[in-house]
């Protein structure tokens, strides 16, 4: 499962200090049409960036607020068939559910059943072969990716792929194992694995008896009305598939095929979890309110936490809790399983947020979502007074 953090990077750097914008729609062809966000043009521009980089499908959506500016899904499911897509598809955001998983410990956290300040030593002190230096990790330092553990690996996540053995139980074991093994890594500097998030949800499960995937249903997505969102593969088969590139051409997978990319012991670091662009927007706008100070969630200072640089990731960009950050104003993260490419950023100082999906990847696609974000941001640049 791969490291996209380089990309984030470049992408997060990028983004945040484009202005301008084009107003009139564009007579050359080489480049995307231009507008104002909301005007009814978003297609044309989604369908321009499908078409340049000749991809299955590419989606969008633009919120200010509670609003949805602008939004557009163009392409086909599959690229072996002609079946269009359309703005209710199942969209897949990969590790963009960092955030999610971030935003629903704060919410168990602000029932007081667990701090930011809880250890391993105090959640599992039946693991009598746990290093000694994993024993004051806090929650906080998972979230953060700064607690010194390993970073993964294909191989960390094999012996599970085909397992029957029950998520928790999955979770609660890999988590038990890895805490046994010595590290190498620097405690209290940034370094991005997805073993800090399924430790956190091995934590989630074990003080609360239920799953992951039944906490993040019940206490994220219904209490924001998300109504349309899953972390399961099931159903996805009639919805958008994401693809590989192989032999010179986009090759769909079955999502109901597991492997390493899409193992479901690593859901809560970002495998399996599929939503309408409809329920990202309301999402992003969760975020987007507490930032302005405005949230029914948890307490406004639990939602902070969240948005607070804890490590420098590099000399640009902090992380917080599932997010990179850019000063106090931009939230950013990217999201694949080698098969879908996602990213959301959203920018506090405008009151605009944005995600870009396409079901396909392939290494050096990462300028697509690039170029499509920075798109949207023009489109908005008047509207925000930029």
């Amino acid at each position: 499962m791969q490291n996209f953090k380089k990309m984030v990077q470049i992408l997060c750097v990028s983004v945040l200090v484009m202005t301008g914008c084009g107003s009139e729609s564009s007579t050359d062809k080489s480049q995307p049409p231009t507008g104002v966000a909301g005007d009814g043009t978003i297609g044309d521009v989604v369908s321009f960036y499908k078409e340049k980089y000749a991809l299955p499908a590419i989606a969008v959506i633009t919120v200010k607020d509670d609003q949805t500016v602008e939004k557009s899904g163009k392409g086909l499911r599959r690229m072996e068939d002609s079946v269009p897509v359309s703005e209710q598809e199942y969209w897949g955001i990969g590790s963009i559910t960092k955030s999610m998983t971030a935003t629903l410990t704060a919410a168990i956290i602000d029932s007081g059943i667990l701090n930011w300040d809880t250890t391993l030593a105090e959640i599992f002190p039946e693991f009598d072969g746990m290093q000694e230096r994993y024993r004051s990790i806090t929650v906080s330092e998972l979230l953060s990716h700064s607690a010194g553990l390993p970073q993964d690996d294909d191989e960390v996540w094999a012996p599970f792929v085909q397992s029957d053995t029950p998520l928790s139980e999955q979770r609660y074991a890999l988590t038990e194992e890895v805490l046994k093994h010595a590290s190498d890594q620097q405690r209290g500097k940034f370094l991005y694995s997805n073993i800090n998030y399924v430790v956190v949800a091995a934590i989630l499960e074990k003080l609360t008896s239920k799953s992951f995937e039944e906490l993040i249903r019940t206490r994220l997505f219904e209490p924001l009305g998300m109504h349309h969102s899953r972390v399961a593969v099931s159903g996805q088969r009639n919805s958008v598939w994401g693809h590989k590139y192989h032999n010179g051409q986009w090759v769909s997978v079955d999502p109901g095929i597991d492997d390493v990319d899409n193992a479901a012991i690593v859901a809560p670091a970002g495998s399996r979890t599929f939503m309408t662009l409809d329920d990202m927007g309301i999402y992003l706008s969760a975020h987007l309110r507490a930032m302005h100070g405005n949230t029914t969630l948890m307490a406004l200072q639990n939602f902070r936490k969240l948005h607070t640089k804890v490590v420098d990731a590099d000399e640009d960009l902090g992380y917080a809790m599932g997010w990179f950050t850019e000063g106090t104003y931009g939230l950013q993260h990217s999201g694949s399983d080698n098969r879908w490419l996602a990213l959301s950023f959203i920018n506090s100082d405008t009151g605009f947020a944005y995600f870009v999906v396409i079901n396909a990847y392939k290494v050096g696609i990462e300028q697509v979502v690039f170029e499509m974000l920075q798109a949207l941001i023009k489109r908005t640049d008047v509207l925000s007074g930029e």
